[in-house]
């Protein structure tokens, strides 16, 4: 789990398509999302997140956020748990 600067005017009209840069979002964290995944391979390579606004947001709930430049502030508050 992982808080993120939502910006929400372009985060709520995410495209469905493409990496969503660092340049798009703020730095105040005022969202929580899900990080499943990760394209390391891609260019740029980017997280996979899933948020919580259902399937008709994003790419069926997903988003693909850049990796390794702190785009949204998606470093600043993480957590885990291990079972």
């Amino acid at each position: 789990v992982c808080g993120v600067s939502s910006r929400l005017t372009v985060f709520l009209f995410c495209a469905t398509g493409g990496v969503y840069r660092a340049s798009a979002c703020g730095t105040s964290i005022d969202h929580c999302v899900l990080a499943v995944g990760y394209n390391l391979t891609a260019n740029p390579p980017y997280w996979i997140i899933r948020n919580s606004w259902g399937t008709s947001w994003g790419l069926e709930g997903y988003m693909h956020l850049e990796f390794g430049t702190d785009a949204c502030a998606v470093a600043e508050m993480t957590t885990s748990a291990i079972i």
